[in-house]
């Protein structure tokens, strides 16, 4: 991803607050521009503390009045990682209750073989019945994005929200934690169901306008999921230059604008509107789109996997 130029985070809102409490009467019209920070600044910067919903809620206010030429996007993580990287290139993938590996050797073969599962996804749109499929069907990229909502594969793509109630939640988890932690996003504006931005180098589909209505999860989530542009062209192996550079450069954190440390009292960030995660993450019974779908892909994974 296109690394974001300097942008105002917690330096400027910082200055606001010591300006706002020095002066009298009026607007003060001021230029920040001093105060503003590159990617690697806040990655590597100190975290950006609140106890309450309405703390946040002013801060991110703050972010998207002053970032105006960008659109945030939010994730919510009960841990911290210097890096926000795709479940494909991390060092392990789940399924099913297990435990697979991913390595530099078998990374390129998840990915060329995620493009095979794209007919599995249609396949299930089909069977719960939807109004539209042309984009599942035409746009590979589609049904990756759906295999990841659903952790069904590990796949190039990152989930983020639009909704800071629901990354909240997320990063709330079970409610067992002192602390956890939330991170804003920079995008361009998305212009449709999928967006590919080639000066940005990124892809960013809005999943409730590709998958089924009655796929529960991506529209309770407000979902939305993020990957690297272009993808590699010619040979996907480790070793290959536009594979690497495609691995190296997919880092969400490029994109970082705030990392929040949220400080919770009883599992929760005090004012914050509940959402339960049974809600955000219905079990497959629950969402039939999401059961059929792991039908689908549990053989395929059963076949290929523990030969990878």
């Amino acid at each position: 991803m296109y690394p974001i130029e300097n942008v105002y985070s917690i330096r400027a809102h910082e200055e606001w607050l010591l300006r706002e409490a020095h002066r009298s009467s009026g607007t003060i019209d001021l230029d920040f521009r001093d105060f503003r920070e590159s990617w690697q600044q806040i990655s590597e910067g100190s975290f950006w503390h609140v106890d309450t919903w309405d703390a946040l809620r002013g801060a991110v206010s703050f972010l998207a009045l002053m970032n105006k030429r960008h659109v945030l996007y939010f994730r919510g993580q009960g841990a911290d990682y210097r890096r926000c990287l795709p479940v494909l290139f991390r060092e392990e993938w789940q399924f099913a209750g297990h435990r697979y590996a991913l390595t530099p050797l078998n990374r390129s073969k998840y990915y060329s073989l995620t493009r095979d599962l794209a007919a599995l996804v249609v396949q299930a749109a089909r069977y719960v019945g939807t109004p539209r499929t042309y984009v599942l069907e035409r746009v590979p990229g589609a049904a990756a994005a759906v295999l990841q909502h659903y952790e069904l594969w590990p796949t190039h793509f990152i989930d983020v929200t639009r909704s800071l109630p629901i990354a909240i939640a997320f990063s709330e988890g079970r409610r067992d934690q002192e602390d956890t932690y939330l991170y804003a996003f920079a995008m361009p504006d998305l212009r449709g169901s999928i967006t590919s931005d080639m000066d940005q180098h990124l892809t960013l589909s809005r999943l409730e306008a590709i998958c089924p209505p009655s796929a529960k999860r991506p529209h309770h989530q407000d979902a939305y999921v993020v990957a690297r542009f272009p993808e590699p062209a010619g040979s996907a192996q480790a070793g290959e230059p536009s594979w690497d550079d495609w691995q190296n450069k997919t880092d969400l954190t490029r994109r970082l604008v705030a990392k929040f440390q949220l400080r919770l009292r009883g599992g929760r960030l005090p004012g914050t509107p509940s959402i339960d995660l049974s809600f955000l993450i219905p079990p497959f019974e629950e969402d039939e789109f999401g059961r059929i779908l792991q039908d689908l892909v549990s053989p395929v994974v059963e076949r290929y996997v523990v030969t990878l």
